[in-house]
């Protein structure tokens, strides 16, 4: 059996009572991938979008010789960094690491060398490339505003010379008419999915949590430890992936379902 709330939907209701739903906060950019994923974890979701992706037009782009290597996390970074004139003629000068065949797959397509590490997310990268790089290495990460996972920082800490270059912005994107409103603060139970900190404050900006009539039946999920710190400020308990990746997130969401 498909469960499949569209965008925007009602939670639904069998024999009277309210399903608990995993209710999947992701933009509609990652909808078509994070779809067959949630299809294939049999459990009934709901797809609230609650940010839409925008690459960012004014990047301040460092010299060639700044850096040594580039890293990309996702599609989003590659998609971003190759729309820009710039940096695309800056990526072929880089030694370019990455993670998950389509983000490699999106470097290779361009014509760009990759060594695609073996890992699932952000954090097992970082540990691979504390691993393999020189302490002289100067490393730039291609990333959001807010990462899940800050690279940047783990490798700072080491010792490595890292920088951030913000590629794509996650914006507040949660827009919903009174009548909706109401139906979700009355109705919504199941465990609430965030991958992202903005993710968070849109849905509290426009779902308040206290108002909630199953609120202690809505459980918290998060991908990282960034996600997490903003949802402690709203939410008591909240439910953080071994793993900071998405295919982890859905997991962690199953397992609270039940």
């Amino acid at each position: 059996m498909k469960y499949v709330l569209w965008t925007y939907s009602l939670p639904v209701t069998y024999l009277g009572l309210i399903l608990r739903h995993i209710v999947w906060t992701r933009s509609r950019q990652d909808w078509p991938k994070d779809e067959q994923l949630l299809i294939a974890s049999g459990k009934p979701f709901l797809h609230l979008p609650c940010i839409k992706i925008k690459a960012k037009k004014s990047i301040e782009v460092p010299p060639s010789e700044a850096f040594d290597v580039g890293i990309f996390t996702s599609t989003k970074a590659v998609e971003s960094a190759l729309n820009h004139k710039k940096l695309s003629k800056l990526l072929p000068q880089l030694e370019v690491y990455a993670f998950g065949t389509a983000t490699c797959r999106a470097l290779v397509k361009a014509g760009i060398p990759v060594k695609e590490a073996g890992v699932r997310s952000a954090e097992e990268l970082t540990k691979l490339l504390l691993k393999e790089l020189h302490p002289t290495t100067r490393v730039l990460v291609f990333q959001a505003a807010k990462p899940a996972f800050d690279i940047v920082n783990e490798l700072l800490e080491h010792k490595i010379t890292a920088e951030a270059l913000i590629v794509y912005e996650t914006l507040p994107d949660l827009n919903l008419d009174a009548t909706k409103k109401a139906h979700y603060e009355k109705n919504l139970e199941g465990v609430i999915c965030f991958a992202s900190p903005t993710a968070v404050e849109a849905f509290v900006n426009t779902i308040d949590p206290q108002v909630l009539a199953g609120f202690d039946c809505c459980e918290i999920a998060v991908i990282g430890q960034t996600t997490e710190k903003t949802a402690r400020r709203f939410f008591t308990k909240v439910a953080v992936c071994d793993v900071p990746s998405v295919p982890a997130l859905i997991d962690l969401a199953v397992d609270l379902i039940g």
